[in-house]
């Protein structure tokens, strides 16, 4: 979708480590990573509004456990 213009946004911070992600993000071209933004401290009227403005959202969690994050 990036040719589209649209962005993949990564909010929050790593608890396990991903240097697969990190590795494969490096490869990528600069027109293409471009599209690729990683935000972290970030308030939680901030968060809201990613939200609400996402066209989706997606909650990949493997260090969350259960996910009670996004129930709440």
């Amino acid at each position: 979708l990036w040719s589209n213009g649209m962005k993949l946004v990564f909010i929050g911070r790593t608890d396990i480590a991903v240097s697969e992600l990190m590795q494969y993000y490096n490869s990528l071209e600069e027109r293409i990573r471009s599209g690729i933004v990683f935000l972290t401290n970030i308030s939680n009227e901030d968060i809201i509004a990613f939200y609400k403005n996402a066209s989706i959202a997606v909650y990949p969690s493997i260090a969350e456990g259960f996910g009670i994050p996004p129930l709440e």
